[in-house]
């Protein structure tokens, strides 16, 4: 079972030490290859890197047992180490099917040095790995990786790239706003609010989103100092202090020399960030705090170089 809905280690192992027989490493490979299909086409936990390994040392181990036995039908001279003989197929077989895959011939070369200290391979992993990636190349000319984003119709040339230092301002503000905010309801009491956060001293800020609870629709912002100067009026909830306020809001694609522009513009310190769809749905906070950071960080990196 965990050969098969785990990463399967615990047999390329066994198939190692030649512990496995072929009938068992044929059921072991058509199960793993079902399950694999299964998970990534349900979407669910897993990737290619594991499975990549497991299939080339398991078919290894299958080629490996194949000139063993191949070796005693033919009447052959048999091999002196068996073992040795089908552990260095499982080796071969992974180093050649990651090559062939991922289409990275030199990098199973330092995973199998790694696992196993042997440098011994180091020739015929190297044949393996480059008549892998040869064949592969030639039968498919598209990487697996390659052909996931196609499938998923994802082009990278399209993406908003990082064009240099000098060029932060006309980065998106989702690469530096706040998403972890802490928000009030907006039918709480302020004195309610207050008592809370002094719970928690960590949580308390300069200005809290305040959000209502029916939707969790965001209703506007209020200033610490608002909730303590309301904290002794029995009737008033936080909607009240925020009612009639002029929000003004960015969306996360807003470049940040835009978003400061509109902040002195307006004299505020901070821009909620709202869905592109939805003003009612905070997604986070861009505050001045947030600008001179990133503008530090980049005069730093300007004289690094």
């Amino acid at each position: 079972q965990r050969s098969i809905f785990s990463i399967g280690y615990e047999s390329l192992e066994a198939a190692f030490k030649s512990k496995l027989v072929i009938g068992t490493i044929g059921l072991l490979l058509a199960a793993k290859f079902i399950g694999v299909v299964l998970c990534y086409g349900s979407k669910g936990s897993g990737g290619l890197f594991s499975p990549t390994l497991y299939f080339g040392g398991m078919l290894g181990a299958l080629w490996g047992l194949f000139l063993v036995k191949f070796s005693h039908v033919s009447g052959l001279a048999a091999f002196e180490d068996a073992d040795r003989l089908v552990g260095a197929c499982v080796l071969l077989g992974m180093g050649a099917m990651f090559a062939a895959i991922i289409r990275c011939p030199f990098t199973s070369l330092f995973i199998i040095f790694e696992m196993t200290g042997n440098y011994s391979l180091i020739l015929p992993l190297m044949i393996g790995n480059i008549l892998a990636y040869s064949v592969s190349s030639r039968l498919r000319r598209v990487p697996v990786y390659n052909a996931i984003l196609i499938q998923d119709q994802v082009t990278l040339r399209k993406m908003p790239t990082y064009q240099g230092a000098r060029d932060y301002r006309y980065l998106p503000v989702s690469t530096i706003m706040h998403y972890d905010l802490i928000t009030v309801p907006a039918g709480e009491a302020p004195a309610q609010t207050l008592a809370r956060l002094k719970e928690t001293p960590h949580l308390m800020r300069r200005s809290y989103p305040v959000i209502e609870a029916e939707n969790d629709g965001f209703v506007g912002i209020v200033m610490h100092h608002q909730l303590k100067e309301a904290s002794e009026a029995p009737d008033v909830a936080i909607r009240d202090l925020v009612a009639g306020q002029k929000i003004h809001c960015i969306t996360p694609e807003t470049p940040i020399r835009d978003a400061a522009m509109q902040m002195v513009k307006n004299d505020i310190r901070q821009l909620p960030v709202v869905s592109p769809s939805d003003s009612k749905r905070l997604l986070g906070i861009l505050t001045l705090n947030d600008i001179a950071r990133q503008q530090n960080a980049m005069s730093g990196h300007l004289g690094r170089e």
